[in-house]
Parts: C-alpha cells; sequence; structure tokens
C-alpha cells in the first residue's frame, strides 16, 4: 500500500511541475509534453538541484524539473557553466532525433 501512495504522490507532483510548460532547469531547453516514455532522454524527471547525498532536502524549493539525460549527467554534481553545456547538447542531439 505504501508504493501506491508515494506512486501517488509522485504523479501529482509531476503534474504540477510540468502543468507550465517550464524548461529543464538545467539546459533552459523545453520539455516536450509529447514524451511518453521514461526511458526517452528529454522525458520530464523531477530534480533535486542539490542533491540529496550533497546535503539536499526533499523540500519542494529544492526541486525542479528536468530532462532525463540533464538528470542523468548531472547526477550529484553542482551546476556549472560546463556541466550546463554538456546537458544542452544532449538534449539537442535528442531533439535532432525526435
Amino acid at each position: 500500500m505504501r508504493y501506491h501512495r508515494q506512486n501517488e504522490i509522485s504523479r501529482k507532483a509531476k503534474q504540477q511541475y510540468f502543468a507550465n510548460n517550464v524548461p529543464c532547469w538545467i539546459c533552459e531547453l523545453p520539455i516536450p509534453d509529447s514524451i511518453v516514455s521514461s526511458r526517452h532522454p528529454l522525458f520530464g524527471t523531477i530534480d533535486h538541484m542539490i542533491a540529496k547525498s550533497a546535503g539536499g532536502t526533499d523540500a519542494l524549493t529544492n526541486r525542479a524539473p528536468a530532462h532525463r539525460c540533464c538528470n542523468a549527467i548531472k547526477a550529484s554534481q553542482e551546476v556549472t557553466p560546463a556541466l550546463r553545456y554538456k546537458c544542452f547538447h544532449a538534449a539537442m542531439t535528442a531533439f535532432s532525433k525526435l
């Protein structure tokens, strides 16, 4: 039962984050609504801006929408201009294959 409740909370949180067509907070490119496969690199995820492993919390103020590829590249690192560029390049490559 707990898994179902966690899943429901996650689904509601994602709807709230992606309702306003906000861009990925890392690469600043749009997150397409048409991507439904969670394996697609442009799929919208909710990222911890400060990783929990680096002392970040689960507070809403520490979460932001991100592409799956950007979230994976960032992992637990701090976002730097070089990391933003790497994520931007990965997302643009994925967009070119749509």
